[in-house]
C-alpha cells in the first residue's frame, strides 16, 4: 500500500528469504531490499504486511514495534530506481515449515 497521487511500483530484490531450521521460540533476522521501480515520484511512507496470521514472521527496522504489519515513514524519500531495506524476523511459534508473503 503506497500513498501519493502517483505511487511507485515496489519490487523486492530477493524473491525469497530462507531462515533455515530454527527451534520453536528461536529467531533469525534477514534484510529485504525493496526498489522503487516507478518512473516518477518518490515515496516517504509505506504500509507493508505479511500473510502470516500465526506470527512466525515479523517486520522489524524501520518498523516499530516489530509486527506482522508496518505503517512507516521512511527516513528519506525513495525515488525511481532507489532502494530501502526492511528487516524480517522468523520466530517459529510451532514446529513445521512456515511460509508467508509480504
Amino acid at each position: 500500500c503506497l500513498y501519493g497521487a502517483s505511487p511507485p511500483t515496489l519490487t523486492p530484490l530477493q524473491t525469497a528469504l530462507d531462515f533455515g531450521t530454527l527451534a520453536v521460540g528461536a529467531f533469525a533476522e534477514q534484510t529485504l531490499t525493496i526498489r522503487n521501480d516507478g518512473t516518477s515520484g518518490a515515496t516517504r511512507r509505506v504500509y507493508l504486511m505479511t500473510s502470516d496470521p500465526a506470527g512466525h514472521f515479523q517486520l522489524t527496522t524501520p518498523c516499530n514495534p516489530d509486527a506482522a504489519y508496518c505503517d512507516v515513514d521512511l527516513t528519506a524519500a525513495v525515488g525511481p530506481s532507489e532502494t530501502f531495506a526492511v528487516g524480517v524476523t522468523c520466530r517459529p511459534q510451532a514446529p513445521g515449515n512456515h511460509t508467508a508473503q509480504l
